[in-house]
């Protein structure tokens, strides 16, 4: 954070890093979609990103007195929560990254979980690759809070859809002109998240139509779809590899 004097009145500003850029956010936003269509389609009809559905069926579970159970839904809570934890643990060593930046770390770290669990089995192995995605969602959603100075989300849509939808209401029935960037911005976000799901479900079907490879079948060969949203994070990975900064107010 700096302190600006113009004219005499002090301006509070903030670094706008190169992983606050769009294009960054674009391909988290793409990744994160790939990765809930993923655990949709291939991992038994969840949804590893948000925990709110979770959390519900953990009480669910619980009144209705069905105490093992709980356990599929807990472990994921958990391991959420321990992914916000390595991120924000991460976030405040910064000083020990010299080469690299802390974020390329932490995306380096989901690369390597999802790899784990592409190579988990389909159906045996559903709940703990859906709790590695679950450590990974949580990851990048506490390292990357922002695009373009706004706070955004790369894994879920709901908070971008009340944010883009307010800045659009300031901009069109308001008359502020400085909203159209944020919420074309955050509407954006929405649509790459859109496009990451499309591209997941089309690669999970390309890869499950009962076809046979070198003795893998459709079902192992589908365990293996989560690989493209590494590509993905890869190529976000090389592009943070530009260390740009620049002001903007708070």
């Amino acid at each position: 954070m700096t302190i600006d004097k113009t004219n005499g009145i002090k301006k509070e500003t903030r670094v706008r890093h190169i992983s606050e850029s769009f294009h960054v956010a674009a391909l988290l936003a793409i990744s994160g979609g790939y990765m809930d269509a993923y655990t949709y389609l291939v991992r038994g009809e969840v949804f590893a990103n948000a925990q709110t559905g979770n959390i519900v069926l953990l009480a669910i579970n619980i009144m209705n007195g069905k105490i093992a159970e709980t356990v599929n839904y807990l472990i994921p809570i958990i391991a959420f929560a321990a992914g916000i934890l390595v991120a924000e643990l991460i976030r405040n060593k910064d000083s020990l990254f010299q080469r690299v930046d802390w974020r390329q770390i932490v995306l380096l770290i989901e690369i390597s979980s999802l790899i784990i669990a592409a190579l988990l089995p389909v159906g045996s192995m559903d709940t703990p690759a859906n709790t590695l995605i679950s450590f990974v969602s949580a990851l990048q959603m506490g390292s990357f809070r922002y695009v373009n100075g706004n706070a955004f989300v790369s894994t879920m849509c709901t908070g971008n859809l009340r944010s883009g939808t307010q800045c659009l209401y300031h901009h069109v029935f308001r008359g502020d002109k400085a909203m159209r960037t944020r919420w074309m911005h955050y509407y954006g976000i929405i649509f790459f998240f859109i496009a990451g799901a499309a591209m997941g479900a089309w690669a999970t079907h390309q890869l499950s139509a009962g076809i046979t490879i070198g003795g893998w079948s459709a079902a192992q060969l589908s365990g293996k779809v989560i690989l493209g949203s590494c590509l993905l994070l890869a190529v976000a990975v090389w592009r943070m590899r530009e260390k740009k900064s620049s002001h903007f107010p708070n």
